[in-house]
């Protein structure tokens, strides 16, 4: 197994209304465990490898804070955008006024100069579930997300697979950066070792 260690940018960042469940998130990814957490005193950052298809993954992850005065000023969350190309956005299942909270950071995101994969993360799929597919299908349409994941940190359920796509597209990503680099790279070569046409003398 290889470790993708040339990573141009290796950060994720979790994104969420206020009590989606992104600290359970964490802690199932994290330590394997699920325990009420006190959000203000989780981290903001963590860093982590994970496995995905024969490679071990170096990535940082990124979480938001979720509290209700960080929610009322989204542009707190500019300081996260540095090297980040992933983003989960997290909301609660059991919650009918959940998406709509997402949308102001979604909305702040899009506002950067920066490029996101955007995954839709619907936590809390232990509990009684207050969205239809259609709402779910229709906001992943009205922002063109195409990678959808119900979880539930408490259960456990879909972690480690909703970290692995994550990982893989972060991989996926880089790949093609690095591609048009090197294509780049070829490109000026060629002009380079192009010899150089000869004058005519009258």
């Amino acid at each position: 197994m290889s470790t993708f260690n040339k990573l141009l940018d290796n950060s994720i960042m979790a994104i969420g209304a206020p009590k989606a469940g992104r600290n359970g998130l964490f802690q199932r990814i994290f330590w394997s465990e699920f325990k009420e957490f006190n959000e203000k005193i989780f981290p903001d950052f963590v860093n982590k490898e994970i496995s995905v298809d024969n490679n071990n993954v170096k990535i940082n992850i990124w979480r938001w804070q979720g509290s209700e005065k960080m929610y009322n000023q989204p542009h707190h969350m500019r300081r996260y955008h540095k090297n980040t190309i992933v983003v989960l956005v997290v909301f609660d299942l059991n919650n009918p006024e959940s998406l709509k909270q997402v949308y102001v950071l979604l909305t702040e995101a899009q506002q950067t100069e920066h490029k996101y994969k955007y995954i839709l993360v619907g936590n809390k799929s232990d509990l009684e579930k207050q969205y239809s597919n259609d709402d779910i299908e229709a906001f992943k349409n009205a922002w063109d997300i195409n990678v959808y994941f119900e979880v539930s940190a408490k259960n456990n359920n879909n972690i480690q697979e909703l970290f692995q796509q994550a990982a893989r597209e972060v991989v996926k990503i880089n790949q093609q950066k690095e591609n048009i680099i090197l294509e780049q790279q070829q490109q000026n070569e060629s002009l380079l070792l192009k010899p150089k046409s000869k004058g005519f003398c009258c």
